[in-house]
């Protein structure tokens, strides 16, 4: 009977306690906007902003070269659009995000790219990525060769005819 007499107050406990969906919702789709910051966007527009700049900067040494304040409009502008443009690619990356992960995925995943090693993994992978494909090209290679030669084996030893 006193469990009975409990349960009204225990259910208005859960009620005061969770988060109404609405705001849980708006705190998933927060935290996604940050782990996209952290892990893509953040590095991802500053390549983006190099590389564009470089191209720029290019176009304006041409003969005759721009002047000086040529190069001042050109960081400018480039720093004042990244910086709007942005924020529509994460707003467009989060349902993306998502799709692949639940709240708690995104919040460890904060947390770990918040941490040493996930600051350490971000400066690195691009580093890694750049001296390793080489080593992809060349295994890539050599496997394809060698799965046609298994497959010709097996195609001759079961009698399989796949000329065209």
């Amino acid at each position: 009977m006193r469990f009975l007499l409990a349960l009204p107050a225990i259910f208005l406990l859960l009620a005061c306690s969770a988060p109404a969906p609405e705001e849980a919702q708006k705190a998933y789709q927060e935290d996604t906007a940050k782990l996209i910051r952290i892990s893509l966007t953040d590095r991802f527009s500053k390549d983006v902003a190099e590389s564009f700049r470089a191209q720029m900067t290019e176009f304006l040494t041409a003969d005759p070269p721009a002047p000086e304040r040529a190069y001042v409009i050109l960081d400018e502008e480039l720093n004042k659009l990244v910086t709007e443009d942005i924020e529509d690619l994460v707003s467009a990356l989060i349902p993306i995000y998502t799709k692949h992960f639940n709240h708690e995925d995104v919040r460890q995943l904060v947390a770990f790219y918040e941490s040493d090693l996930g600051q350490k993994v971000m400066m690195v992978t691009p580093q890694i990525a750049a001296e390793s494909r080489q080593e992809v090209r060349l295994w890539s290679e050599n496997f394809g060769e060698v799965l046609m030669g298994r497959m010709t084996e097996r195609f001759a030893k079961e009698e399989i005819d796949v000329s065209k």
